[in-house]
C-alpha cells in the first residue's frame, strides 16, 4: 500500500491560517503492486487543525494512472478540523 498525499500543502499538525492561490497542483497515484495505492489532495492535505483557509483553489486534481487507485479530494482532503474557507474551488 502507498499513498501520496498534498500537491501544495499537507498537514498533520496545526496552521493558524493559509492563504494564497492553489493553481493546477495535484497528486497521481501509479499501481505498481497487487496493493491498493491512495491519491488525497490534490492542493491540500489537512488531517491536523487549520483555523482559516483564504484562497481560491482552481484546477487541481488527485488521479490514478492504472487501477487499484483510491483518490480522494481533488483540491481539498479533510480528515482534520478546519474552522473556515473562504474562497473558490474551480475545475477547468
Amino acid at each position: 500500500e502507498a499513498q501520496v498525499s498534498g500537491g501544495a500543502v499537507y498537514n498533520a499538525g496545526e496552521l493558524t491560517s493559509i492563504t494564497g492561490d492553489f493553481i493546477n497542483n495535484s497528486v497521481e497515484a501509479i499501481t505498481l503492486s497487487s496493493d491498493y495505492n491512495f491519491a488525497y489532495g490534490g492542493a491540500l492535505y489537512n488531517s491536523g487543525t487549520i483555523g482559516v483557509i483564504a484562497a481560491d483553489f482552481i484546477g487541481n486534481y488527485a488521479y490514478y494512472v492504472n487501477e487499484r487507485v483510491l483518490y480522494y479530494g481533488g483540491a481539498i482532503y479533510n480528515s482534520g478540523a478546519i474552522r473556515e474557507i473562504t474562497g473558490n474551488l474551480l475545475s477547468l
